[in-house]
């Protein structure tokens, strides 16, 4: 299912971990009220015409702008569709690798760790 109509079309993220939760999203509204611009010589300032609607902490099946796709959603993989992601809006995601591929960056920080050379000894192999 396209999204275009709310995005012009933003892809799919897949995400290889679990999300644990929504951080931070916020659009852009445009208020009903039609204001001009005007320039303040002393300040940075803004359009009256908008204002910023801003979540934190929330869970994903709470966000406003995206949701899990849960038939593409895999063991290994989740994949978030954006369903109203117009131009001013962010998203911030906290996910966690899941318990095997935990294991495997262990492994890999592990065997990494062995064949570095310690400062200490000067580096020289």
């Amino acid at each position: 299912e396209s999204n275009a109509g709310h995005t012009g079309f933003v892809p799919p993220l897949c995400v290889q971990g679990e999300i644990e939760e929504v951080i931070l999203e916020g659009v852009l509204l445009k208020c009903d009220a039609e204001c001009d611009f005007v320039r303040d010589d002393r300040n940075v300032n803004g359009l009256k015409s908008h204002r910023l609607s801003m979540r934190q902490h929330i869970s994903l099946a709470d966000s406003k702008v995206c949701e899990l796709d849960e038939t593409k959603s895999t063991s290994d993989a989740q994949e978030v569709r954006f369903v109203h992601f117009p131009p001013g809006t962010i998203i911030a995601l906290k996910a966690h690798l899941f318990p095997r591929a935990c294991d495997a960056v262990r492994l890999l920080r592990t065997e990494l760790s062995l064949s570095v050379p310690d400062a200490d000894d000067g580096g020289g192999g």
